[in-house]
């Protein structure tokens, strides 16, 4: 809290004037008593249920999750699963898209399409998957919409012989406008970063790379239209540089736009998967001048 917080800290106090057992939306009912700093009061308040947002004029939250990385074919199947711990029934539409952001056409659940929508009970948990049957893979990535809050995760498994060899967790991808991520390549493993622009226009990511004792090694940037999705290793993000038996940290930053992102580890055989996701939240330093990079 900022040292001025007397003066910073601002409220709105008003009054309900209707009766307590019946709130409404209507403005009528309530009075703007003033709106300043104030540091007599301690406040409490406790969270609102379904029940009193509708009271109040508010519909449903809605939800939407970006699971950044999918895939269905050439070995690979995409498993996604929801869950609704609430009390009251949901309605979900899972959207599937390629990386170029056009619709994705697979067969879920023994149905082929590329949008699917179902209905979630109260405290009820819904599981998807896709055949894995076509010859070659496709990539792409999932979007789950909701007229109420829904939690969920999405599994792509590679398979031999309809058995499971090895796969991957994601958790959805929040969306950010920047957000940095470890990468390792020790003992042959390969890092990398999978993305979606769930937006409806073009964004643009700056990329910095940074070694574990925090020098910068190299800066990149890329284009990523709307709706569309790239997976991309680490040496495909720095061209040119010698990431062999490399540790450290990337930066990115969006303009204009959040950027949904998970991380990629695997090693050559793709028997070992992993997902971790990025990092988002906290603030990202500007990168350092040359000057600035160049001292010890």
């Amino acid at each position: 809290m900022t040292s001025d917080w007397k003066k910073a800290l601002k409220f709105d106090f008003v009054t309900y004037k209707g009766d307590v057992n019946n709130l409404t939306s209507d403005a009528t009912k309530w009075e703007l008593l003033k709106s300043e700093a104030d540091n007599a009061h301690l406040f409490y308040a406790e969270p609102l249920d379904n029940t009193t947002l509708t009271k109040l004029g508010f519909t449903k939250l809605p939800t939407a999750l970006y699971f950044a990385q999918m895939a269905d074919g050439g070995g690979y199947a995409t498993q996604v699963i929801l869950a609704n711990p609430g009390e009251t029934q949901v309605s979900v539409t899972l959207d599937l898209f390629t990386s170029k952001g056009s619709p994705l056409t697979a067969t879920v659940n023994g149905v082929a399409n590329s949008s699917f929508s179902y209905t979630i009970k109260a405290r009820g948990s819904l599981f998807l998957k896709t055949s894995g049957t076509a010859a070659q893979v496709s990539t792409g990535w999932v979007r789950v919409q909701a007229d109420g809050l829904l939690g969920g995760s999405l599994i792509y498994a590679n398979q031999t012989g309809g058995k499971v060899v090895a796969e991957a967790d994601l958790d959805p991808s929040i969306p950010a406008q920047e957000f940095c991520f470890t990468v390792d390549t020790r003992q042959g493993y390969y890092s990398g970063l999978a993305m979606v622009n769930p937006t409806s226009a073009p964004l643009d990511i700056r990329y910095a790379l940074y070694d574990a004792a925090g020098s910068l090694k190299g800066q990149s940037s890329q284009t990523l239209g709307a709706m569309q999705h790239a997976a991309r290793l680490l040496g495909e993000i720095f061209p040119g540089q010698n990431l062999t038996d490399f540790s450290g940290m990337v930066t990115a930053v969006s303009s204009g736009g959040s950027i949904a992102a998970t991380t990629l580890r695997f090693d050559a055989a793709v028997d070992t998967l992993a997902s971790i996701p990025v990092i988002t939240g906290v603030p990202i330093a500007k990168v350092p001048t040359a000057a600035q990079a160049s001292t010890p």
